[in-house]
């Protein structure tokens, strides 16, 4: 299954996405995720993912980017993670936009299921 979610900020668009499927009772298995940028094809934004739980104070898996994504081409990475159900799960996505001046920042909250 996959769940989405997306932030807008300065005009620009992010998209993220978690592939994932029940593992057992009491887990999720976190196969992928994944992100794009809409309006903004600059070769300069900064993207960070994170799998995190517990309210945020267990991180499962985190990956960040060089200053080097573009937006208007989708971007997918291997999670490969198992995670409690009853640690409420949920992926963080955030993007920092290049922009011309003040770089807008927003972040997306994909929640897996409980």
């Amino acid at each position: 299954m996959n769940w989405y979610g997306q932030c807008e900020a300065g005009g620009d668009k992010l998209t993220g996405w978690v592939e994932f499927r029940y593992a057992s009772q009491n887990t999720v298995y976190v196969s992928k995720a994944g992100f794009h940028i809409e309006r903004n094809g600059k070769p300069h934004n900064n993207v960070y993912l994170a799998l995190r739980g517990n309210g945020g104070n267990t991180t499962y898996w985190e990956w960040t980017s060089r200053d080097i994504i573009r937006g208007g081409q989708p971007y997918e990475l291997k999670v490969d993670k198992r995670v409690p159900r009853g640690a409420k799960p949920y992926m963080k996505v955030h993007a920092t936009f290049d922009q011309v001046g003040p770089d807008p920042k927003c972040a997306a909250y994909i929640n897996l299921p409980r």
